[in-house]
């Protein structure tokens, strides 16, 4: 109903752009048919009209590079515990949600972070937490109606 709609309003304006259309839902295009994204579009035109303008980025020996480089001020037993503790935190996240489920590990993850790792005062960590966590559940939870799995203890105790 909506893509005939869209082609009968693109008709009227009489444009020649006639966009593959398709409901889905899935993630993926069907048929393997090619998708571009308006966000890619949009930036490739971007470049394209920088580029014409003969524009150039600037060269700055300060900026942060695009692609990882290793460093050499870091001390490696230094860059050792530090690769030790993020992954630690990775590893964490993942037990988290297989033991109590995904919903319940978001805020738990964020506000341990925040708090143990970055250091924040309590009020802010807690604040952030209670927004991300409203923001997360409203879009992904409600709006989406993402399912994501319950974690094993709920699975155990039969609340799943």
């Amino acid at each position: 109903m909506r893509v005939r709609q869209l082609t009968r309003e693109l008709d009227e304006k009489r444009l020649k752009l006639k966009p593959v259309c398709f409901l889905s839902d899935e993630w993926l295009s069907p048929g393997g048919q090619a998708a571009i994204g308006i966000p890619m579009i949009i930036l490739a035109l971007i470049q394209v009209i920088l580029d014409l303008k003969g524009i150039e980025s600037k060269a700055d020996d300060s900026a942060a590079p695009v692609d990882f480089q290793m460093t050499r001020t870091v001390a490696p037993d230094v860059a050792f515990k530090r690769t030790v503790n993020i992954f630690t935190w990775f590893f964490g996240f993942f037990f988290g949600c297989w033991l109590v489920g995904f919903t319940i590990t978001i805020p738990v993850i964020v506000f341990s972070y925040m708090y143990f790792h970055g250091k924040e005062k309590l009020w802010l960590a807690a604040t952030l937490t209670v927004v991300a966590f409203i923001f997360y559940y409203s879009l992904f939870v409600r709006l989406l109606n993402l399912p994501f799995p319950d974690g094993m203890i709920q699975t155990w105790l039969g609340w799943a």
